[in-house]
This record gives C-alpha cells, structure tokens and sequence, in this order.
C-alpha cells in the first residue's frame, strides 16, 4: 500500500505555480522527512494528500484510488497534524480532546474509550487525561495534537513543523512520540525545518525546490548534495 504522486502541478489564480509535475511514492511505514525552504511547496503538496487542495495537473491516489474521486477515503487513511497544534486543540480536558474524532465518527463508547486510553499509553500521556489543553507545555500540546490524530487509526501520518516554536524539552517530547511509532513499525512523514533531530531517523530524504523535488535518497547518501543546494545547512533548512 502507498501514497502516489504522478505528475502533480497546482496553479493559484494569480498564474503562479506552487508544485509543478511532482513525482513521488510514500510506502506505508516508510519514515519520510520532507525539505525544503519556506515556499517550496511542501506543505501544499500535504494538503493534495488528503484532497484539502485540487491539482491543477496530476493527481494523487492513496491505497490505489484518486484523493479527487474520494476525499474522504484519503482522509480516513492520511492523518494531518498541523504545524498550529494548539489551534486542534478544542475541548476541555486531554480526554475529551483525544476522543474528538472517533465521536464524530459516530463509534460506539466501549470503542471510542478503547482507542483514547490506548493511544494515550502509547504515547506517554494519559497523566494528562484530566488536563485542560491550555496548561500544556508546548510539547505536551503536540502530543495530543499526534494523538487525537492517531486515535483515528490512519496507515499514515504526515506531520507538519512538529517542532516549530518548541523548546529542547518539547523538541524532545515530539521525538518520544516517534519512537513510539518507530517501535510499532509505523511509518511517518515529517516536514521540518530541523534536519538535526530527524537525519539519522528516516529512511528516505525528500528536497523540494520551486514546487518541485529536487532530490531524494537515503540521509547519507544526499547530505551533502542538500548543502550544495543550500537546503540544508548545520543540521536546518
């Protein structure tokens, strides 16, 4: 099973291109990091994952079939964590925040308790259960972000910026969360300024340059050539 690229261009109203005839494959439980610098495209290329932007060439298919055609297929397999954690972040204590999307879904309650207390062990944050999300630290924050995304079972997860405005504890919080996918085998894709944390724990590096990729390939195999680009230089992009 995969997410497929093929030939994804998107064009804005004012003629501009924000991707042009992207190609790409994401295998599920692959680790991903996604590069690239500030209007490059990437996280415009996120949101045609789960049908949140329509192409203007090309398309998407998740497991096989077209974003465009079942949009709501893509996001049932394709779990988004936005760069803005706090701004998912609802309700009024960690419980109720993580049990958001499976009530939606209409789940039974011995169901929705089920996943919200195992998502919630899984990452380390069921001591936060009675919490309201404001008196998070910002790390915290992003765990329940990941986990009221995870709650909803998707094969797989694209996170953006999770470290964005973090400080070292929240950066490695974030990292914690990872590891626990990376123990159960699943894969994830991370668009991140922050090279430094990630480089030794993914599996392919993809570059994106003007709405393009430009370069993809093992971490130690496209270090250096990121550098000549000027994309990633002492561990950030």
């Amino acid at each position: 099973m995969s997410i497929v690229v093929e030939g994804l261009s998107h064009r804005f109203p004012d003629g501009s291109w924000g991707l042009k005839d992207v190609w790409l494959t994401i295998h599920e439980g692959e680790r991903v990091l996604l590069v690239g610098r500030n209007g490059s495209g990437k996280t415009l290329l996120m949101r045609h994952l789960v049908g949140l932007a329509q192409p203007t060439e090309g398309r998407v298919l998740v497991d096989g079939r077209d974003v465009r055609r079942d949009p709501f297929f893509a996001r049932r397999r394709v779990g988004l964590v936005f760069q803005s954690a706090e701004a998912q972040l609802v309700r009024h204590t960690v419980r109720d925040e993580v049990a958001l999307g499976p009530e939606n879904l209409g789940l039974p309650g011995d169901e929705v308790a089920r996943r919200v207390e195992g998502v919630m062990g899984r990452l380390g944050i069921s001591h936060l259960a009675a919490r309201h999300p404001r008196t998070l630290s910002g790390g915290e924050k992003r765990r329940v972000a990941i986990a009221g995304v995870l709650v909803m079972e998707p094969a797989y997860l694209v996170l953006d910026e999770p470290f964005a405005n973090l400080d070292l504890p929240g950066i490695r919080s974030v990292l914690e969360a990872l590891e626990v996918l990376e123990r159960e085998g699943r894969g994830w894709v991370v668009i991140s300024h922050e090279v430094w944390w990630l480089k030794d724990r993914v599996d392919r590096v993809v570059a994106m340059e003007g709405g393009r990729v430009v370069l993809e390939g093992r971490p130690e195999e496209v270090g250096g050539r990121l550098e000549t680009l000027g994309i990633w230089e002492g561990g950030r992009v």
